[in-house]
């Protein structure tokens, strides 16, 4: 089921609505006959396909019909991300206080943060910040507590990018990195710094560029795996690539393969 979905993403994506909407139509009939214990994971992975298409109101149509409370986290978090990238931030905010779990909830107003910005309401966006930084001492395991901080550290560093006034923007690179710097896990902290970089560097922001990059240097340098070394910097180069900054994208890319040719381990190689 899932790979249907997926799938049915993908050809949506590419432009074949029709193609998709076919192979969610027989999807849907499937994943209501699996097996007891199983329908519940079934119609999620329709529902989550159905959010990430930004059908909104088909997939929280879904969640009524998925009895497992646990099921509906992943497909709220997708309606949240895409209803924030469609400028939509109230229904966003709204659907986000929904989410039981602190952590996803926390990460997922990151997003809601950035559409308020974009939609030029600075105020509301440090609002909804502070809130989801709020929700963090609610966070028991390390890990998720790592990954709420990495969503909102990389949403702070996507705000700045927004920001117009060269002081403003300074200062929220630097609670940017106030927050990488709070995460205990190396690559999602590399991560955080890297990005964070980048929109400074983007901005003419040099000064503040070179410092971050050198924390991000020395957090890449903390990540125990050469594997996940080469792998966040190859997201990082594809980041670049996606936003046509081929020189950037052509560094972070070298780097990785850089580290990668010290890998002695066969698996880990061709990984």
């Amino acid at each position: 089921m899932s790979l249907l979905a997926r799938a049915a993403v993908a050809l949506a994506r590419s432009g074949e609505g029709d193609a998709a909407e076919r192979m969610l139509a027989v999807a849907e009939p499937i994943a209501r006959a699996a097996p007891a214990g199983e329908t519940d994971i079934a119609l999620r992975h329709i529902a989550t396909a159905l959010a990430e298409l930004r059908r909104t109101n088909e997939a929280l149509r879904l969640l009524k019909d998925i009895s497992d409370k646990t099921q509906h986290t992943p497909v709220l978090v997708a309606v949240v991300t895409q209803e924030a990238r469609a400028g939509n931030a109230a229904t966003a905010h709204a659907l986000a206080g929904t989410i039981g779990e602190a952590h996803h909830r926390a990460g997922a107003l990151g997003p809601v943060a950035v559409a308020q910005r974009r939609a030029g309401d600075a105020r509301a966006a440090a609002a909804t910040l502070s809130v989801a930084v709020a929700d963090l001492d609610r966070i028991a395991y390390p890990f998720a507590k790592s990954y709420a901080l990495n969503r909102l550290a990389l949403a702070q560093a996507e705000i700045a990018g927004q920001e117009t006034d060269p002081a403003i923007r300074r200062d929220d690179l630097a609670k940017a990195v106030a927050l990488a710097e709070q995460i205990g896990d190396d690559s999602l902290r590399a991560q955080a710094l890297w990005t964070a970089a980048a929109v400074a560097d983007r901005h003419g922001v040099s000064d503040l560029a070179r410092e971050i990059e050198e924390r991000a240097d020395r957090a890449t340098g903390q990540i125990k795996s050469r594997l996940d070394q080469s792998w966040m910097l190859g997201d990082i180069a594809l980041a670049h690539a996606r936003r046509g900054e081929k020189d950037a994208a052509k560094i972070a890319f070298r780097r990785g393969l850089d580290i990668a040719a010290g890998i002695n381990n066969a698996w880990g190689r061709a990984r």
